[in-house]
Parts: C-alpha cells; structure tokens; sequence
C-alpha cells in the first residue's frame, strides 16, 4: 500500500546514515586494534549498546517503529563518540599524501570484487525461498546463529592476531609470522572440531529447548539440525579463511586473497544452484560450507608458498635502518613481490 511504501521509504533513509556511521566505526576499529586496545572497543560498544536499549525505552511508545530506527543511528554515534579520540587532535587531512595513495592501492581490489561477493546472501535467500514455507526462516535462523558465534570467535581470535602478523612482516621475522598464524589455525580447527562434537551430542535438545515452541513443530527444529550440522563448515571455513586473509593483508597483499575468493565463488555459483535443486536446503548448507572451505584451503597453500618464499630470500629478512631506502625494501613493504 502507499502509506507502507512511504514508511519503508522514511526509514530507509534513516538507515543510510546508520550506514555512514558503521563505516567510521570499522575504521576506529582497525585503529585501535593496531594500538592493541582490544578490550575498549568491546567495552565501548556494550556501553553505547546499553544506551541504545534506554532510549528505545523511552522512545518507542511514543514514536513506534521510528525510534528503533533512529536507536541504530542514536548508539552508533555513541559507538564513534567513543572511539574517535584515539586518532588524536584534529589535523588538516593531506590529500595527495603517500599514506593516502597506498591506502586506495590496498583498498582497491575490494571495491568491485568484494560487490560481487556480496551478492552470495541474496542468492542464497532467494534459493531458499523456493524451498517452501519456513525454508527461508530456518536458513536465517542457523545463519544468525553461527553469525554470533562467528563475531564471538574472529574478535577474540582473527583480530588480536593483526596487529602481531604486521609487526612480523614488517621486521622481516617471516618464520615468526608463520608460526603466528598457523598455531591460529590450529586452535581454530581445535575449536571447530569441538562445537561440531557437541552439535552432534546435544543439538537436537539444545534446539528443542531454545525454539522448540509455538508453531515450531518437531520436524522444524530437526530440519534445523541438520541445516546447522551442514553449516559447520561454513564456520570453520570463515574463520580459518579469515585468517589465512589477515596474514595476506599484513603482508600489504589484498589482492590475492579476493582472486582467490572471487574465481572459486564463480566456479562454484552453477554447482551451487544444481545441488539445492537437487537436495533442497540442506545440500544448499553444504555447498557453503564447502565454498568456504575450499576458499580457505586455495588461500593456505598460495600463502604458505608467498611466506615461504620471504623465508628463503636473505634480502627480505630485514626492513629497519638504512637499506629501507632501497627500491626493492619499498617493494616489500607495498607488497609488490613481483
């Protein structure tokens, strides 16, 4: 009707500011990652978040569904009220500055690349759409729950690592930089092999106790299982890959982890499509979890070989004192390896 149109309309706008905002706060983020201020940037947005829940409170009987639109745009700006003095006093910013150039050289290969992948969410609701009534929500559901569980996992584990594989990469301690990221690995298979153990053990009765009521039916939370069960992949995959494209970043690389993920993601798009007509939405989970995974394996190998490569080479063992002058020191730090 129009009177829903206008107020998709109204509130969409609103959400285009909240969407402003979250870019500034990712990039406060990454600053103070690098300055190892792990625990305020949690703590800042658990204050802010605890804000937002007040003046949703106060508002919402009053205004309806405009003021948790607004709460979006009301506890991100608490969220980057917090985090903005780590950058200091106000300068005046210096465009055509070298920090800038090679801020666009790392930020480049994501701006069409990264588009294209994102569209993999809409294809995915849309298969599981087509899969009858309550497919979607139960692929939602499983999704939202490994979300969390995701979000948990790369702050406490992918994040901390940052700002350590870049201090490696730039003194040159490449078999350190190794060692960093594959003993990540490893607890991250370590972890993954636990939740996986314990899905099998107690999901069903997990699932039965958290949405097992109302109109959700017996059959529904076992369809959720077993989404869930062929999901751990997925989680497994992201994780791992996520790491695996840290330490490519740290590198100044931020081209190959995106080929890599954009080829693989094309190849797999058909196949995708053939097994959920085939299998329904529980062979659509797995061919996730198997793009996720088979993205992070093609990323281990050609990261493995790029270190190992640094390992061997004498020259690009060190990156402090004079020689950093030289062309293929600067090289090295762009990460201009060829």
């Amino acid at each position: 009707t129009p009177v829903r149109k206008s107020l998709t309309v109204g509130l969409t706008k609103i959400q285009l500011a909240s969407m402003v905002l979250n870019a500034g706060i990712v990039t406060l983020w990454a600053v103070q990652h690098a300055r190892r201020r792990f625990v305020w940037v949690e703590f800042s947005g658990v204050l802010a978040n605890l804000s937002g829940l007040l003046f949703l409170v106060c508002t919402l009987p009053r205004f309806g569904i405009h003021a948790a639109a607004w709460n979006t745009v009301f506890y991100n700006c608490l969220k980057l009220a917090f985090l903005l003095p780590v950058l200091g006093r106000w300068r005046r910013p210096a465009w055509p500055s070298p920090a800038l150039r090679e801020a666009w050289r790392l930020f480049n290969p994501f701006m069409t690349r990264q588009s294209y992948l994102l569209a993999e969410p809409l294809l995915d609701h849309f298969l599981a759409s087509l899969g009858g009534a309550g497919s979607l929500s139960l692929l939602y559901v499983a999704q939202q729950i490994y979300t969390n569980v995701f979000l948990v996992t790369s702050k406490a584990m992918v994040a901390r690592l940052a700002p350590r594989l870049g201090v490696e990469a730039d003194s040159g301690e490449w078999l350190n930089f190794r060692r960093a990221y594959r003993v990540r690995l490893l607890l991250t298979a370590l972890l993954s092999a636990l939740g996986v153990s314990l899905l099998l053990a107690f999901g069903p009765q997990a699932l039965r106790l958290a949405v097992g009521h109302a109109g959700v039916t017996a059959e529904n939370v076992h369809t959720l299982w077993l989404i869930m069960v062929a999901l751990a992949g997925a989680f497994a995959g992201g994780v791992s890959g996520q790491t695996a494209a840290g330490a490519f970043y740290a590198m100044g690389d931020t081209k190959t982890p995106t080929k890599v993920s954009v080829v693989i993601y094309t190849l797999y798009l058909p196949l995708k499509i053939a097994v959920f007509l085939g299998y329904g939405l529980v062979g659509l989970a797995v061919t996730m979890s198997a793009y996720c995974v088979i993205n992070f394996l093609a990323q281990f190998v050609l990261l493995e070989a790029a270190v190992s490569r640094r390992i061997l080479s004498p020259r690009e063992r060190s990156f402090d004192g004079a020689v950093a002058s030289h062309p293929w020191i600067r090289d090295a730090r762009d990460g201009d390896w060829l």
